[in-house]
């Protein structure tokens, strides 16, 4: 399967003398393609932008992951009843922009521009065993791998269209983050057990460049 879409990239670069490029009034919808992995198209991260000019686009980039897994911890005193953890993680990002593209040649678009850089991340672990011979204790912690990010990132990128309106493209950046670590909640089912108070992990502040290692693969519409 790769190699056949490979191969229609080629083809598509190959047939045409020139690729037609990005106009007014054009949208373009793009996914991370990392041709030498297990999956070489990721839907985890979309951008959406839209071209007002030929020279500028509004963009968008949108994330959303969520996470399960049961994981068997051990026996029981009995032999008989196995303990779980139940591990859940959500994540929602958010990257509104612009791009002010360059002229490039009739295939290439260089581009700079900025974005806003939003995330929030929600993860719980739920831990069960039993209690007693006749009743299940569970114990929720919520927060340990949680956040909410807040940043910004100066851009620059190009856009390589191996046939109209499919283009390849590349991204690096420089920006900072303020992350904010959720607090840690802790909750026990058993009927009388100790309250356990909440945790606070801090927050970090961080500045440098940063680079997208996957191919960018889109399409105008």
């Amino acid at each position: 399967m790769k190699k056949l879409f490979l191969l229609a990239l080629l083809a598509g670069s190959v047939s045409l003398a020139s690729a037609q490029k990005q106009a007014a009034g054009d949208k373009s919808l793009e996914v991370n393609f990392t041709p030498l992995g297990g999956s070489p198209i990721s839907i985890n991260y979309i951008k959406l932008r839209s071209f007002t000019s030929e020279a500028q686009a509004y963009r968008l980039g949108v994330g959303l992951s969520m996470a399960s897994s049961k994981t068997a911890t051990g026996v029981t005193a009995d032999g008989k009843t196995t303990m779980f953890d139940r591990e859940a993680t959500t994540n929602i990002t958010l990257k509104p922009g612009i791009e002010k593209h360059m002229a490039g040649t009739s295939r290439l678009s260089p581009y700079m521009g900025a974005e806003l850089d939003l995330a929030f991340q929600m993860h719980s672990v739920k831990s069960e065993y039993e209690a007693t011979p006749n009743s299940v204790e569970t114990i929720t912690t919520k927060g340990t791998n949680g956040y909410m990010r807040i940043g910004a990132n100066l851009l620059a990128g190009a856009d390589y269209y191996v046939s109209n309106k499919l283009y390849l493209g590349t991204e690096i950046g420089f920006g900072l983050q303020f992350v904010n670590q959720s607090k840690i909640k802790t909750e026990n089912s058993l009927s009388g057990a100790p309250a356990i108070d909440d945790q606070t992990q801090g927050s970090t502040f961080n500045i440098g460049p940063n680079f997208n290692g996957a191919i960018r693969l889109g399409f105008l519409f």
